[in-house]
């Protein structure tokens, strides 16, 4: 399973860093891990692409997570939590 997000930035907007995490949690809510740009790697092939900190070209920007949900099964992992978080340039 892929999570994801996409964006651009224009003259208008400025620099945009927009973050993409996910929480990792068994089935009462206890964290088993995260995976975000200081965690790229967790369970089997569960992995962050890494931390895109601008979107100014043609194409924009992305960032992924990849979910190996065959292996958080096996680790316990009950409920993943995407969290997405802006920053913009003053």
């Amino acid at each position: 399973m892929r999570l994801f997000i996409h964006w651009k930035e224009t003259a208008d907007t400025g620099t945009i860093d927009v973050d993409l995490t996910c929480g990792l949690y068994d089935e009462n809510w206890n964290r088993i891990d995260h995976l975000s740009w200081t965690n790229t790697r967790s369970m089997g092939r569960t992995v962050h692409s890494g931390d895109v900190r601008s979107a100014s070209g043609p194409e924009g920007a992305a960032e992924f997570i990849d979910l190996d949900r065959a292996a958080l099964l096996r680790a316990g992992v009950r409920y993943a939590l995407e969290r997405r978080r802006t920053f913009i340039a003053d």
